[in-house]
Order: C-alpha cells, then structure tokens, then sequence
C-alpha cells in the first residue's frame, strides 16, 4: 500500500507547510493506494503480460468487458509496455496489444465448440 498526503493549505514555503500541517493537521487529506503488482525494469513482456492483461483478455473471450490501461508520465515505458519495439513473430519484446491478439486468434482457432461464430 501507498499513502500520499495532500496538502490543502496555502504554505508555499516547506517548513512552513510542515509547521502548517503538525499543528492543522485537517489541512492534510490522505489517498491510499494498493497496487496488485509493482513491475521493475528487469520485468519482461512476457511476464508483465501474463501476470497483468492475459487475464483481461482471456475475461473478454468470456464475455465480459474488460480494459488494460498504461497511465502515467512521459517517458516511463507506457508504449513499450503496450506495444513492445517489435511486433514481427514470437520476438520476447512485443507488448501486450500483439501478445493480445496472438491470444484471441489463437482461442479462436482452437475453440472446440464448431457452433460459436466469431464476427
């Protein structure tokens, strides 16, 4: 778990601001966090997606709605993540939208019911 503290008070200065929140301490609102996996950079693409979107899709194939979203600041790995630098046969760095539709295809071709339509 994760707390950050926002300050809602009008201190522009630290010591102030730190002064301002021990003696006021309703200028300070907590937001707690829990995270179901934090990723390092030794993470692979395979891993990362295993552990955070094969479910998803395998959730959709279900029936059910499903998303997998990369939010954060530029430069952090958003697009790599999602799409990988290489798209092109079985290569470790293709994301997870390829690793995605491998799934779905792959589900698709071997569905062992003959009477499910896919459109």
């Amino acid at each position: 778990m994760c707390t950050a503290i926002e300050y809602l008070g009008a201190e522009t200065d630290d010591l102030e601001r730190q002064k301002d929140m021990r003696d006021n301490p309703h200028v300070c609102q907590g937001h707690t966090f829990k995270f179901d996996y934090v990723y390092d950079e030794q993470s692979t693409q395979a891993f990362v997606y295993e552990n955070t979107a094969k479910p998803a899709v395998y959730s959709t194939l279900e029936g059910y709605n499903a998303t997998v979203l990369a939010y954060g600041q530029t430069g952090t790995g958003k697009t790599y993540t999602m799409e990988g630098f290489q798209f092109e046969g079985q290569h470790p760095d293709r994301g997870i939208v390829p690793r995605s539709m491998e799934e779905i295809f792959r589900y698709i071709e071997h569905c062992p019911n003959s009477k499910v339509y896919f459109t």
